[in-house]
């Protein structure tokens, strides 16, 4: 799709690059889904336009999210709450995606839910 104007994007769609703000300072990473709280943030941080995906295309190779962060179907719902707490963090980052990880285990210790964050 490429470049659209802040007043063009819609929720749900996907960011092809890193999104952002006049200084530079990245406020969501290639590869997110765009929610209308985001949008309400970019045009807060004074963001112009937002390059995003086909909704054909295959994910931005390099923005894909860590494999920690991938969804399951047995903890999908658990995953999602706490991707939105690690919302503002970088999931390329090593430390980051074994905190996130982490979570999702304890989570789902205390929770009395099947399986691993990293799928075992």
């Amino acid at each position: 799709m490429g470049s659209l104007r802040i007043e063009e994007i819609l929720p749900g769609m996907v960011a092809s690059q890193d999104v952002k703000n006049r200084v530079g300072r990245v406020i969501m990473t290639a590869g997110s889904v765009i929610t209308e709280k985001q949008i309400k943030t970019f045009k807060s941080w004074g963001v112009t336009s937002v390059d995003v995906q086909d909704a054909e295309s295959e994910p931005v190779a390099d923005a894909e999210p860590a494999d920690a962060l991938k969804m399951e179907s047995n903890s999908d719902d658990l995953k999602k709450e706490m991707m939105q707490l690690f919302r503002f963090t970088n999931p390329r980052n090593p430390v980051v995606r074994e905190l996130f990880k982490l979570c999702v285990d304890r989570k789902m210790k205390l929770t009395g839910k099947k399986g691993a964050a990293d799928g075992s």
